[in-house]
């Protein structure tokens, strides 16, 4: 609807016939997905897949460094919470797509290979999430004997390097690796502990040796599902058992609601969802007037700038705000330095697809990089239309700046939503749910067969992706 701007239009005739490719647009696009879905059908689950073990692997690898890497401590714990967010967002398109599938069209060998990968997949996550260590009691106990926490170290990065490496051959099909520097790994780590016990001797070593031996027997749950990975994907018959009912996958499914009562429940500036979408269309309306009122050239250049970073946080859109300035000012650079080499429009259009291609490929997981590849691929387009492409780029970077702008100021300023404030409600209902993990723990101590359904559902919602 944006990209309507673009074309000029006067009459209710010409109206009705952008609405119309706007329709066919959506109609060709539909065809399209549905063949391809036709023709390979597990394609998109086995990316997923493959995105959060690679995820998970460096997950645990970044979980290695925090051992020892002191200095570089809070950094590396920020890098941490941004892996646990895209994680738990993986683990919920996962658990809608593997789950209703199988609900849909019943059991199939390899379905089953699927939803044992994400389940151990989802063992590995929240074993890590529920192994909390005490950093700065790590310090204290080890302070220069680090290098006894180095074969632990070495371990995470082993089984972090493995998942990865397991996340690419969902895609290549090629052979699995071997396991044994695994089980070595896994055999030096046993071995620090002695080793420590050994060198700095009883009664002081025994705090170390704890720590130390705690940690290896997590590393040790940690890498009995990294082998129940290997198995599924090794077709092993014995790995392919999966217990899950029917009636009982759909309730890890987190579902939607779509009632007229919900939509009235939003229509009130108490709700973050209606004063973003009011915060939204006034910074439309006010970048499109602006574009009429100052003549810019490409108006709902600006107008697609706001919809694609606008966010419903402050944060969120400054953060995407600052992405996509320093994205479109690379690619501007990048379209300026091949505009200088060369004229040639046969180049320009092969760039002009190759960047865009790719931009949908990293919108992702690097969204200044899309800016960049997104830039490049519309002063390429546009220089095929205008001979002028510095001209093209100008105006390119110029529109994306106003456009971020009136985004930020239209969060800072109309109905902010500001994180803090729900803040309190997010620990509140963290605090709720560990509650209910620990009483469902309990319960399965005393029954396991009877309480494995409960315990698996309340820990779903004792690691939820944190929303401020």
């Amino acid at each position: 609807m944006v990209l309507a701007f673009a074309v000029p239009i006067e009459t209710p005739h010409e109206i009705l016939v952008q609405v119309s490719l706007m329709g066919l647009g959506g109609l060709w696009y539909l065809v399209v997905s549905y063949i391809f879905e036709k023709l390979a059908p597990k394609k998109d689950q086995n990316q997923l897949l493959s995105d959060t073990l690679h995820l998970i692997g460096a997950y645990l690898k970044l979980r290695a460094k925090l051992l020892t890497k002191k200095t570089k401590r809070d950094t590396l714990l920020k890098q941490t919470f941004v892996l646990q967010h895209q994680i738990n967002e993986k683990h919920e398109t996962l658990r809608e797509t593997l789950l209703t599938e199988r609900k849909r069209s019943g059991r199939s060998r390899y379905e089953e290979k699927q939803l044992l990968i994400f389940i151990s997949s989802i063992n590995i996550f929240e074993l890590i999430e529920a192994k909390h260590l005490d950093y700065n009691m790590i310090d204290g106990i080890f302070g220069e004997r680090k290098e006894f926490l180095k074969a632990s170290k070495k371990l995470n990065k082993i089984m972090g390097n493995h998942l990865i490496r397991l996340s690419e051959l969902l895609i290549q099909k090629d052979k699995i690796p071997n396991k044994n520097s695994l089980l070595k790994a896994l055999s030096e780590a046993n071995a620090s502990i002695t080793n420590y016990i050994d060198t700095v001797k009883l009664p002081e070593a025994r705090e170390g040796a704890l720590v130390l031996k705690n940690l290896y027997d997590y590393q040790e749950q940690l890498l009995q599902e990294i082998r129940a990975i290997r198995r599924a994907m090794a077709n092993v018959k014995e790995a392919s058992k999966i217990s899950l009912k029917r009636q009982d996958s759909s309730q890890f499914l987190t579902l939607q609601e779509y009632r007229l009562n919900v939509l009235i429940q939003n229509l009130s500036l108490d709700s973050t969802l209606f004063r973003h979408a009011l915060r939204f269309a006034i910074a439309i309306v006010f970048a499109y007037l602006l574009g009429f009122l100052l003549d810019i050239q490409n108006t709902y250049w600006i107008l697609l700038t706001i919809v694609v970073i606008m966010r419903p946080s402050y944060g969120l859109t400054k953060e995407r705000s600052k992405d996509r300035i320093i994205g479109t000012l690379i690619g501007a650079a990048v379209a300026v330095g091949i505009v200088l080499l060369t004229q040639n429009v046969v180049v320009y259009a092969i760039l002009a697809i190759v960047s865009l291609i790719l931009a949908f490929a990293l919108i992702q997981q690097n969204y200044k990089s899309a800016a960049a590849l997104i830039t490049i691929s519309i002063v390429f387009v546009y220089s095929l239309i205008n001979p002028n492409a510095f001209e093209v780029i100008q105006f390119r970077v110029i529109d994306t700046i106003i456009g971020c702008a009136i985004a930020v100021l239209a969060n800072y300023l109309l109905f902010p939503s500001w994180e803090v404030n729900n803040l309190t409600k997010v620990l509140l209902n963290a605090l709720n749910m560990n509650k209910n993990y620990l009483l469902a723990t309990q319960q399965l101590y005393q029954d396991t067969s009877q309480h494995r359904l409960s315990y698996n559902l309340a820990r779903k919602e004792a690691f939820p992706p944190l929303v401020i």
